[in-house]
């Protein structure tokens, strides 16, 4: 095995101190403080990103612009101390141990970017694990850019505002706006308007609205730009209903002619005061054509109507009775359908209420409670002019809670009563039909009609008779309460707001905290190799990546034909001539970086130590073992 030996050059003698003070690993390592600088920029920038909302953002430079600087800044010092690092383990690599000459240029390419990092991999058997890591850093850091890309997401949230407040109507009073609050300076004039106005009728407009199915909404208000309002508790005063199927239960008892041709049934419901209207539920016949029951099939019949009762202290509550045929009903047979509903005032508990700004959410069931009655008191006005007014246009009916004795409520005692009135009105029905065999036609009787004047209004029967009567029940009750709790329109005139909350829909800024780990592994990996390398090499001369540390030591063995020149090198104000071995291939053409790799393929080389300091590069050629 042939040997060489090269001197180190005295360039450097008596320069340790210089070198100590310009030439370490000083701009490596405030490259590395740069990255770990931008790492905290980025940490705490994200962490006053996260969860704020977009147009609280204020700089003109979105924020991923601004993470994508301090990531591109962070990245790119990283790499100066990565180069730096494979640059010295590079000589590190050839004092621990004889190498192949060629795995100089593979640290070189290594520390050139990710494809010679990833080349690195499959080059270097001997044990370079430091090296290795850093060729890892290098491939990995590929992925920071489009990783730190997907940190920052803009999503949509709902944020309650502050200093802003929906409005819902309850019904603490109820005061109808058909009853305006007299004025003691009125003129019989005023006086006379003011009761004949308009809002009686809207009032039984709505009624029968409300019978159909389109039950209003009470007063709300919701801003525009909301994306809902809510409303955690809403406690009011309404109507509630109780619906009862009381078929099986009770049977008509009917008063009839001797041939049982015509004649009257009625059927006497529980719990019914009928002082004020014509009496039990009942229908009545006469058979057409000299008919009798044996030549007919017999009746088909709906009769329905309201019966008002009182309470101690004058309030109004209402029994809804219905008495039906299933088919062709005869006296002595046939099944009748008996529903009754039961109205009364109770106070009203609704939970999680919602609306946007056009529509209330009514489709939620509240809690209800039955009010009990707590007293009544008359303010009857000293005008000459309400003389003749009744009491209980001005007498006020205190109710509370039956669990809740604290909260009270209050309406007029006419406004009670006109309420059930009205229905009445409407729902006072008789409608039958005899049903002939299939020698003749069918007659009708009905007096089932709302009486204006001179005309008739609204024929109930047929509707009611095919519609659902627990549902149109709850219709009444909920149009009540709602109108109750409405003005303007609605009827009444002493409405409660009650405040709730707004929200709306705000564009924010939301942090993907895991995206940031590469980044963060990354920093604390080139941070930590930086320090081992530093500790490795810090007895061996500090040539980093240097290009001129080649040119430095020749490379003994290494030449097919050799000649020299020298180099003039600056050192401080002084120049130094150095002789540097120049390699020329024996055939006459040009050296490629290829040729120069063949021709390394079989020279081993490994560095040294003399006993001066001075770096001593021995080379053998493979050929020759």
């Amino acid at each position: 095995m042939q040997q060489h030996g090269g001197s180190y050059s005295q360039l450097e003698s008596n320069n340790g101190a210089s070198l100590t003070r310009r030439g370490w690993w000083w701009w490596e390592i405030r490259a590395a403080t740069v990255t770990v600088l931008c790492t905290v920029m980025v940490v705490a920038l994200l962490s006053k990103l996260d969860g704020l909302a977009l147009e609280a953002w204020s700089l003109a430079i979105q924020p991923n612009a601004l993470i994508s600087i301090f990531t591109t800044l962070g990245k790119s010092s990283m790499m100066v101390a990565i180069t730096a690092c494979l640059g010295q383990l590079k000589w590190r690599h050839f004092y621990t141990g004889e190498r192949p000459l060629r795995n100089m240029q593979v640290f070189d390419e290594a520390s050139r970017g990710p494809w010679g990092a990833f080349v690195f991999f499959g080059k270097i058997r001997s044990p370079a694990y430091t090296a290795l890591l850093l060729s890892l850093i290098t491939i990995l850091a590929l992925g920071i850019d489009p990783s730190t890309q997907q940190v920052l997401k803009f999503s949509n949230r709902e944020v309650k505002l502050k200093g802003v407040t929906a409005e819902l109507g309850v019904a603490d009073v109820y005061v109808s706006e058909g009853r305006p609050k007299w004025a003691s300076n009125w003129t019989f004039q005023d006086k006379m308007s003011k009761d004949f106005n308009l809002n009686h009728a809207l009032a039984k407009v709505a009624y029968l609205n409300g019978m159909f199915g389109r039950v209003p909404s009470p007063t709300f208000h919701c801003p525009s730009s909301a994306s809902r309002c809510s409303w955690p508790v809403v406690t009011t005063m309404g109507l509630c209903s109780t619906f009862t199927n009381l078929t099986g239960t009770l049977a008509p008892t009917c008063d009839m002619s001797e041939d049982k041709r015509n004649g009257t049934c009625w059927i006497n419901f529980p719990n019914a005061n009928f002082k004020l209207d014509a009496g039990p539920v009942d229908f009545k016949w006469d058979l057409p054509y000299n008919r009798t029951w044996e030549n007919v099939d017999g009746l088909t019949f709906f009769s329905s109507g309201i019966s008002r009762e009182f309470d101690s202290i004058g309030g109004t509550f209402a029994s809804f009775s219905v008495a039906q045929s299933d088919g062709p009903w005869k006296p002595d047979g046939g099944r009748v359908h008996l529903y009754q509903s039961r109205f009364y005032w109770c106070q009203q508990t609704f939970t999680n209420v919602q609306s946007n700004s056009d529509v209330l959410n009514t489709t939620t069931s509240p809690t209800t409670v039955p009010l009990k009655p707590l007293r009544q008191k008359t303010n009857f006005p000293t005008s000459p002019i309400f003389a003749k007014d009744p009491p209980e246009f001005y007498t006020a009916l205190t109710y509370s809670a039956e669990d809740d004795s604290q909260r009270e409520y209050t309406m007029i005692e006419a406004i009670s009563q006109e309420i059930f009135q009205a229905f009445s009105e409407v729902l006072y029905v008789r409608s039958m039909a005899v049903e002939l065999d299939q020698t003749g036609a069918a007659a009708m009787y009905s007096d089932s009609a709302l009486r204006m004047g001179l005309n008739t209004l609204l024929p109930f029967d047929d509707y009611l008779a095919n519609t659902d009567i627990e549902k149109l029940s709850s219709n009444i009750a909920a149009t009540v309460s709602t109108q109750m709790r409405a003005k303007d329109p609605g009827d009444n005139a002493n409405l409660t707001l009650i405040p709730g909350d707004v929200f709306i829909n705000e564009a924010y800024i939301q942090v993907h905290w895991p995206w940031l780990t590469l980044f963060l592994v990354e920093t604390l990996m080139t941070t930590g190799l930086l320090a081992i390398t530093i500790m490795m090499t810090k007895d061996e001369p500090l040539y980093k990546s240097s290009a001129l540390a080649l040119l430095k030591h020749r490379i003994p063995g290494w030449e097919e034909d050799g000649s020299s020149s020298k180099v003039s090198v600056k050192r401080g104000s002084q120049v130094v001539d150095c002789e540097v071995e120049v390699q020329q291939s024996v055939r006459d053409v040009r050296d490629t970086e290829k040729r120069l790799k063949d021709s390394a393929r079989d020279v081993l080389v490994q560095c040294e130590r003399g006993s001066a300091g001075e770096t001593i590069v021995n080379t053998r050629t493979r050929a020759q073992e």
